[in-house]
């Protein structure tokens, strides 16, 4: 990959290792790619473009695993259809469970 921007930077030798490390267990070409990744995602996670806000959304792997069933069940449907409807699913259920316990919470209090 041809960038045109080079900046250097001075990491610590144990940091130089786990970055060596990644290069090796995840195949990345160089400790460089690790790198440019890590700023990606680090750009990706914290930039906001005016309007616009990212949810970033952590679901347990039973929630992928019925993902993955629909999406080999309806191939026919877009990829993005399929992922709003399991999420807007998952939402609704979870939604559910936190306004049973405050309801819950509510009725001991009183």
């Amino acid at each position: 990959m041809s960038v045109p921007y080079r900046i250097t930077i001075r990491v610590s030798e144990g940091t130089l290792k786990k970055l060596e490390k990644l290069v090796e267990n995840y195949h990345y070409e160089s400790v460089s790619d690790v790198i440019r990744k890590a700023i990606d995602d680090l750009i990706e996670k914290n930039y906001k473009e005016e309007g616009i806000e990212k949810l970033r959304v952590t679901v347990p792997k039973s929630f992928l695993d019925r993902l993955n069933i629909k999406m080999q069940a309806d191939e026919d449907l877009p990829l993005e259809d399929i992922i709003k409807a399991a999420i807007r699913e998952y939402t609704s259920s979870k939604m559910k469970d936190e306004m049973k316990e405050l309801s819950d919470e509510l009725n001991r209090k009183e």
